[in-house]
């Protein structure tokens, strides 16, 4: 794996463990929405997944990420639909699906205390806290 793929992976970590701190001290939709900066900043973040998604999968096009179609599409919504942004949605997947991302429930991406693998093979072999060392094959 070369290093441009590897930080594709740490971006897609680095930004979900933001959206987490970001978003720490949020619990409602209503909350949310009345936090622009926090809206903002989570909406940056998510923006940045989806952009490492698509990039690390243009560098490594025989894996595959789950759900990455949707990911990507999503990030495409964010930054070019930016004035049709559903709260309710970006609420969502805060709750439903960043988790999973966090936690290496979702198939084909894993770690955290295992991030990011491919989609049917693990190439992590990381301790409970994140390094770049993690991302070795």
């Amino acid at each position: 794996m070369t290093g441009k793929e590897k930080k594709y992976l740490s971006d897609i970590l680095i930004a979900a463990q933001k959206v987490e701190e970001f978003t720490a001290d949020i619990k409602t939709l209503a909350d949310y929405e009345a936090d622009a900066k926090t809206r903002s900043a989570v909406e940056r973040q998510l923006a940045i997944i989806g952009e490492a998604v698509n990039r690390f999968l243009k560098a490594h096009p025989n894996n595959q990420i789950d759900n990455a179609a949707k990911i990507i599409g999503f990030r495409n919504w964010l930054i070019h639909a930016y004035d049709a942004i559903d709260n309710t949605t970006v609420w969502a997947i805060l709750k439903r699906h960043l988790p999973k991302l966090r936690d290496g429930k979702a198939e084909g991406i894993i770690c955290s205390s295992h991030l990011l693998s491919y989609a049917s093979r693990s190439f992590l072999n990381c301790s409970s806290s994140f390094s770049a060392t993690c991302f070795t094959m």
